[in-house]
């Protein structure tokens, strides 16, 4: 069965976790979701809707791996001041990382191997002063190695 997810989800003003992982959703995600105050946490498979920057204020974790999700990177995902944990492993996204992704403050980890991503590695990712964890390699196609200034992430294991 191919469900399109109800624009009626944006009522649900007390969620705080949605999962739709391996479920048979079609469709991007409604936008509603994003002015929800309590939603934090979300683990799908499904196109990422459109995000302006009043968007997932309370939004932390982003786990959508495994979902043969395609296309670029999704913009915007830095309009989620709380966001911490971002996890796109393993899909078909293409296209170059989004400088964006520098100004997700709270990043702690980054997910975005096994994908088909190319380009250079942006150096302001160095700007990820909280990140632990980063792994953007395998099955990516990349140039011009590490950004020197990698060297300036003083949480990065």
């Amino acid at each position: 069965m191919n469900d399109i997810l109800s624009l009626e989800i944006g009522l649900l003003h007390g969620l705080v976790n949605l999962t739709l992982s391996n479920l048979d959703v079609v469709g991007p995600l409604p936008l509603e979701l994003a002015s929800l105050p309590s939603f934090r946490f979300l683990n799908f498979s499904g196109e990422f809707p459109d995000v302006d920057p009043d968007g997932f204020l309370a939004l932390e974790f982003i786990d959508a791996y495994n979902n043969n999700l395609t296309g670029p990177l999704p913009l915007g995902l830095a309009a989620a001041p709380r966001l911490w944990y971002l996890n796109l492993y393993n899909n078909f996204f293409y296209g170059e990382i989004p400088e964006s992704y520098s100004e997700i403050k709270n990043l702690e980890y980054l997910g975005l191997n096994s994908n088909s991503l190319t380009g250079r590695v942006p150096a302001s990712l160095s700007h990820l002063s909280k990140i632990k964890e980063m792994y953007i390699g395998y099955f990516n196609t990349f140039f011009g190695g590490v950004p020197p200034e990698f060297v300036r992430l003083p949480s990065l294991v």
